[in-house]
């Protein structure tokens, strides 16, 4: 079976970085944010201790009215159900809050990657040539090149083939250089496939590849605010094949 060797983060293909905006990404996210839950948080357990102090202090004048050691149990008690209520608010609230954090951060990851998704296609529409720095940086890095086979988008083969001198004297000793047409991939990719494996140079793949790492990078550190940059590596390998 031959093997799928993803290729390099998309901000290779590209001459300068894409740089997404966090501002423009808050302001898309129109849920609180985790300093209003805090505070409502807050506000709340407020509230029940100081309705527990009132009630300590009633209950305190009720011991000297009425015997001190049969009201000073009585105030004890209450005392220990009031605080055992508030333990179980403030547990509550902070559950509630962990999970509105959680679920606005994952959204704000998945927003991430459909606002570079976006930006990419932007870019393919208005840079013909970033398939071309693609489909050579895969043909370097073919390692049997007696012959290899291109596919791409139906709309660039036939500018694929008018460069097939260039491509050929992009990666040396390479033979044989078959380009097809293949309607599914998408306009921007493509799949360089030789006897030592095939890469797999398709904006979904990547886009797909990138989804997993932050999703993986947010799960692993979602304790921490702002968690480390994930680089994707270029010489990942596992099996796979195109989809039907």
């Amino acid at each position: 079976m031959n093997k799928v060797i993803k290729s390099s983060p998309v901000n290779r293909f590209y001459e300068s970085p894409i740089i997404i905006s966090p501002d423009s990404i808050a302001q898309e996210v129109s849920e609180p944010g985790p300093d209003d839950i805090i505070s409502k948080t807050r506000q709340q357990c407020e509230i029940i201790v100081n309705t527990a102090h009132a009630e300590v202090r009633s209950l305190a004048e009720k011991a000297y009215a009425e015997g001190y050691e049969a009201g000073l149990n009585i105030a004890v008690q209450k005392a220990d159900s009031l605080l055992e209520a508030l333990r179980q608010a403030i547990d509550e609230e902070t559950a509630e809050r962990e999970a509105l954090v959680r679920s606005i951060e994952q959204q704000a990851l998945m927003l991430c990657v459909d606002t570079a998704e976006k930006v990419i296609r932007h870019e393919i529409r208005t840079d013909k040539q970033i398939v071309t720095r693609a489909l050579k940086m895969c043909l370097r890095r073919v390692k049997d090149r007696n012959e290899v086979t291109v596919r791409v988008n139906p709309a660039e083969v036939e500018g694929m083939r008018a460069m097939r001198d260039e491509l050929l004297s992009s990666a040396e000793n390479l033979r044989e250089l078959n380009i097809v047409d293949d309607r599914r991939i998408s306009a921007g990719g493509c799949i360089v496939e030789s006897p030592s494996g095939d890469f797999d140079a398709r904006i979904e793949t990547q886009i797909d590849q990138i989804r997993r790492k932050l999703m993986d990078a947010f799960s692993n550190e979602f304790s921490q605010s702002s968690p480390e940059p994930v680089e994707i590596p270029a010489d990942d390998q596992t099996d796979g094949h195109l989809p039907d």
